[in-house]
């Protein structure tokens, strides 16, 4: 399997030689208290400066258990928050980032999982009357790759982030 993340062809623009890491610290630069992501449904803002902090200890939380670059993250959730801060941390860790339709079957799911090679997954607790959770535990046998699955804002989630912050930006 390649790791190479992107490959260069003719283009009309040159393609930008910075990372997403670097844009979101751009991003804090510019306007560090400035909301950088507004959740309705869960209530919640983030500015830029929070943001870039939740991204980094959960990058580095995923580092420190063992997700290595190249290595491919599932994110089955609505849109979120933690959805945003998921997104941005697999690219902070160096892995790429699987989104998923979080109205898929258990089979759907399983299918996904195998032929994208996802290592860990990321999950919402539910999703317009699915339990996601269920989902995942009938997808998981079916897929050999997966190691473990983690429930956005859920104890695993914080325990992620938690040992990210323990590791420190060494970790990145």
């Amino acid at each position: 399997m390649s790791r190479q993340s992107h490959a260069r062809g003719a283009a009309l623009s040159p393609l930008r030689e910075h990372t997403i890491g670097e844009d979101l610290a751009r991003a804090v630069a510019a306007g560090g208290d400035r909301d950088a992501v507004v959740d309705l449904a869960a209530g919640r803002r983030l500015t830029y400066r929070e943001l870039a902090a939740e991204v980094d200890a959960v990058a580095a939380g995923l580092v420190a258990s063992g997700i290595e670059r190249g290595d491919r993250i599932g994110v089955l959730a609505p849109n979120g928050a933690d959805w945003v801060v998921a997104q941005f941390a697999a690219a902070v860790a160096g892995a790429v980032l699987v989104t998923l339709d979080p109205s898929y079957t258990s089979r759907e799911l399983a299918y996904v999982l195998r032929r994208a090679g996802v290592r860990l997954l990321l999950h919402a607790p539910g999703h317009r009357g699915t339990d996601l959770a269920a989902v995942v535990a009938g997808a998981a046998p079916e897929c050999p790759a997966l190691e473990g699955s983690v429930v956005l804002g859920g104890p695993g989630w914080a325990a992620l982030a938690a040992a990210g912050r323990r590791a420190g930006p060494a970790a990145l």
